[in-house]
């Protein structure tokens, strides 16, 4: 297989006029979608869900019986 079309897209809203381009080539086409490798949702960042977890562990943990 050839690729008839390879787009690099930065921004997520390039993905539509990219995604219509390659589904009107007609070939196999490759979309590569660059994203921020921080971003796990569109509410939150991967940082934020470790603060969170951290933040959870802390006031969860058993208190030591003494």
């Amino acid at each position: 297989y050839t690729l008839s079309l390879h787009d690099a897209l930065p921004i997520s809203a390039d993905f539509g006029p990219a995604l219509e381009r390659a589904m009107a080539s007609g070939q196999p086409a490759l979309l590569h979608c660059l994203i921020d490798p921080q971003a796990i949702t569109p509410m939150a960042t991967l940082d934020q869900l470790r603060q969170h977890a951290m933040h959870a562990q802390r006031t969860d943990a058993p208190e030591d019986a003494q």
